[in-house]
C-alpha cells in the first residue's frame, strides 16, 4: 500500500470510528435516559471499532512508516491510534476546516 492511500485509509478510519461511536451510539446514550450512566463505555467501543477497522483494512503504521515487518501488534497499535485519535481528528476538522 502506498503512503497516500494509507493516509486516506487512516483518515477514513478516524472518521468512521468517530461517526459511528459519537453520532450513532452517543446520540442514543443521550436520548435514552437509562443508558446515560453507561456513556463511559463509548471510549471502549471506539477502541474496539478502531482495532476492527485496522484489521479489516490491514493498516499497520510501523510496517509502513518504519519499514518494519508487518505484524498483528502493529495492526492493534494502529487500531488503538484510530480509536483514540478519532475524537482528536474530529475536533481539529470541526475547528479548522469547517
Amino acid at each position: 500500500m502506498d503512503f497516500g492511500l494509507f493516509v486516506v485509509m487512516m483518515f477514513f478510519g478516524f472518521m468512521a470510528t468517530e461517526g459511528t461511536v459519537e453520532y450513532i451510539l452517543g446520540t442514543l446514550f443521550d436520548k435514552v435516559e437509562s443508558l446515560g450512566k453507561y456513556k463511559w463505555a463509548l471510549m471502549y467501543v471506539s477502541l474496539a471499532l478502531g482495532i476492527f477497522l485496522a484489521f479489516h483494512y490491514e493498516l499497520d503504521v510501523p510496517f509502513l512508516l518504519l519499514d518494519m515487518k508487518a505484524s498483528p501488534v502493529g495492526v492493534i497499535g494502529t487500531g488503538i491510534i484510530m480509536g483514540r485519535g478519532a475524537n482528536f481528528v474530529n475536533e481539529v476538522w470541526q475547528k479548522y476546516l469547517s
